[in-house]
């Protein structure tokens, strides 16, 4: 996994294309991963953001982006800012937002 703490790191066959085998609502899936970044980047200023394509292996079809965010700061922080980014990102990208997994690492 590459670290990614902007969308211009990301590498486009690894972040830039839809992993869902049956659209939401059109042909076409709009996918917001510059937005997504930039947001998750804003929240947490001192992270390491990693995203990769990740399966639940017990769920049939259960595709999505794990979001990983390694970073400093206390739990009660790091719990507020989760609610923060899950109240954003269905704002952000309404009809994807169930594509993206937030984990977080919290590190001293």
């Amino acid at each position: 996994m590459t670290p990614i703490t902007s969308a211009a790191d990301a590498p486009p066959e690894a972040n830039l294309h839809a992993l869902a085998t049956e659209p939401l609502g059109s042909t076409e899936q709009k996918w917001n991963h510059d937005a997504i970044l930039k947001m998750t980047a804003e929240l947490f200023p001192k992270a390491r953001i990693v995203v990769s394509e990740e399966s639940d292996p017990e769920v049939d079809d259960d595709e999505y982006f794990a979001v990983l965010v390694e970073t400093p700061g206390s739990v009660d922080d790091v719990v507020a800012l989760h609610r923060e980014w899950h109240d954003r990102i269905g704002s952000i990208a309404p009809e994807t937002a169930n594509f993206y997994r937030l984990l977080l690492d919290i590190n001293d």
